[in-house]
């Protein structure tokens, strides 16, 4: 039995075995339910069939609201399944740890479904009040992406100034797109959210890719808005733009060049994309598959050392034989490191591939002497030496991406983006007067940052963060 606080002056106790509590005034109602009901005697005075008593010991009671609450958030943070809280193992950890919890925690899948939603109306309410108290306009930034289970779905973030004088952000929702992703269909969630929080005469700047169903989505949000007898605002003045978008598409044009460029058609999206062109192998006989991949690697191989390294990448990483055929490659004072694979969302995949490349180059050089397949992949030194001039070009991105991410600093404000334009087209003029191939990529023009420069320096919100302090500025 354990000694449970009711009050400063009132104790009572707990048992340690079922969820029944006795008066803590005398010791003899807990000895006596201890023998009668679990066969346990006074401390000191063992059965000759039990070798351990557990030591009294001051412990709180659990609060089954807080229980359930703690249960749902660690089941949204881990992504858990609801019915983790019907597994025996699941249960047997709480029982080890207090047997009298048990009795409080949430039986069935369907509970926590319920807690679930009791618990995101409750934060939603409070949402809604501080933004209802902001001292700045409510600013939203939104972008469409494919979940794993092929579903569209468009995450919509709020940033505001609190009443307190704090830069404020929190994601408001996530909603499937079924439709076509045109800006129509992209307007009528925004507004449908809006009208949930109350803040459709508050919406202030939105922060968007390139794509031009940016554009129109907020053409028709402003339409639907008039039409409903609100205010509006202007889709044009409030439209900003993502420099994360903006640096991830002029990196590309760094690594590739303008070889490796095509349209993505989806609704009204035209923003440009780099990828695999892989496509399902149903209904493809063995030579088929064998002749698009060879049409693939080559179109990677024609775009210089970095095309070369993705194919040699794809072919280390694409069977269990060839992963442990790289690392069996026994290389003195060099630790089995796994290449990394480059994707089409992020241009860091690829600093990350290059960056593995340059520090296994000995077992990588090793491994391409050994396999046929990749003769045509080989990398020279010249090859070698465009990816070190290209990781060391690309430092200065990375910095300002890894700055850019952070929340609750200067770093990641509109004015500091400014500069970090400024600092990267100063570093691309002077890395373009140099000799070079004309096929190089980094000889081209940075084109996309170039052409948005005109985009982003005449919106007024830009100019007043350069002239303002930023503690002045609530748009």
């Amino acid at each position: 039995m354990e000694s449970e606080s009711e009050s400063e002056t009132k104790k009572r106790w707990r048992c340690n075995y079922c969820p029944l509590t006795l008066s803590a005034a005398t010791t003899s109602n807990a000895s006596t339910h201890l023998r009668n009901a679990h066969g346990r005697t006074e401390a000191g005075k063992l059965p000759t069939n039990q070798t351990t008593l557990e030591e009294n010991e001051s412990k709180a009671t659990v609060n089954s609201i807080v229980l359930r609450k703690l249960i749902v958030e660690w089941i949204i943070d881990r992504r858990h399944s609801f019915n983790e809280v019907e597994a025996e193992s699941f249960r047997k950890i709480i029982e080890y740890i207090d047997k009298a919890a048990v009795s409080k925690l949430p039986h069935s899948h369907n509970t926590i479904r319920s807690d679930c939603l009791k618990y995101f109306n409750k934060a939603k309410g409070i949402i809604c009040e501080h933004l209802s108290t902001a001292r700045s306009k409510i600013h939203l930034s939104f972008d469409l992406s494919t979940s794993s289970s092929c579903k569209a779905l468009l995450a919509i973030t709020a940033h505001w100034t609190s009443n307190d004088y704090k830069a404020e952000a929190t994601l408001l929702a996530i909603r499937e797109l079924e439709e076509d992703h045109t800006g129509e269909n992209i307007a009528v969630i925004i507004y449908d959210m809006a009208k949930e929080y109350h803040i459709v005469e508050k919406l202030g700047y939105f922060m968007m890719d390139n794509a031009t169903n940016n554009d129109k989505a907020l053409k028709s949000l402003n339409s639907q808005i008039q039409t409903d007898g609100g205010v509006g605002f202007d889709p044009i003045e409030t439209r900003l733009r993502c420099f994360g978008h903006i640096m991830n598409l002029a990196v590309k044009d760094l690594l590739y060049g303008p070889k490796k460029k095509g349209k993505r058609r989806n609704g009204d999206i035209d923003e440009e994309e780099f990828v695999d062109n892989e496509e399902e192998n149903i209904g493809e006989d063995e030579s088929e598959i064998k002749k698009r991949t060879e049409t693939e690697k080559k179109r990677w191989r024609a775009l210089g050392a970095v095309g070369k390294a993705h194919n040699i990448v794809k072919w280390i990483r694409g069977k269990p034989q060839h992963r442990q055929g790289f690392l069996n490659q026994q290389v003195e004072k060099l630790k089995r490191k796994m290449v990394q694979a480059d994707n089409a969302t992020c241009w860091n995949s690829t600093w990350n591939m290059l960056d593995t490349f340059l520090d296994q180059r000995e077992r990588i050089e090793l491994y391409l002497n050994s396999v046929p397949e990749l003769k045509d992949d080989k990398l020279t030194n010249s090859d070698w030496e465009d990816i070190e001039t290209m990781m060391t070009l690309l430092k200065p991105f990375k910095m300002l991406t890894i700055l850019g991410e952070e929340r609750g600093t200067l770093y990641g404000s509109v004015s500091s983006i400014l500069w970090g334009f400024d600092m990267l087209l100063d570093l691309l003029e002077t890395e373009r007067k140099k000799t070079r191939p004309e096929d190089a990529p980094f000889q081209r023009p940075w084109m996309h940052p170039g052409g948005n420069w005109i985009n982003i320096i005449r919106r007024p919100i830009n100019v007043r963060c350069i002239l303002l302090p930023r503690c002045w500025i609530h748009a």
